[in-house]
């Protein structure tokens, strides 16, 4: 699951948050899952997170200028030490957000 928010830096700035929650086939969170995706739009970078006991982790952008409408994170893939990942199992891959 992904959701994402966009937060007013200063009053030329801002800057998106997506938390990603993995869970298993049972509906459980999943501790210690990588997460990599990639930022797009009016920001680029691949990066990645390690889940938490709640299956959930974050990644922020920096600070964005105003003139940078939107962003959009895209999850490439998870892995896992002991638990296969089926991306087509996947609720969502990909999530957008315009600056508030």
């Amino acid at each position: 699951d992904l959701s994402i928010t966009a937060v007013k830096v200063t009053s030329t700035t801002w800057k998106a948050t997506v938390t990603i929650t993995v869970t298993d086939a049972s509906n459980n969170p999943v501790s210690g899952a990588t997460v990599t995706g990639a930022w797009s739009g009016g920001y680029s970078a691949t990066v990645s997170c390690l889940t938490g006991t709640n299956g959930q982790c974050s990644l922020s952008t920096p600070s964005l200028k105003k003139t940078v409408a939107s962003v959009t994170f895209t999850v490439s893939g998870i892995t896992h030490a002991t638990l296969p990942y089926y991306p087509a199992a996947n609720l969502e891959t990909v999530i957008s957000v315009t600056k508030p």
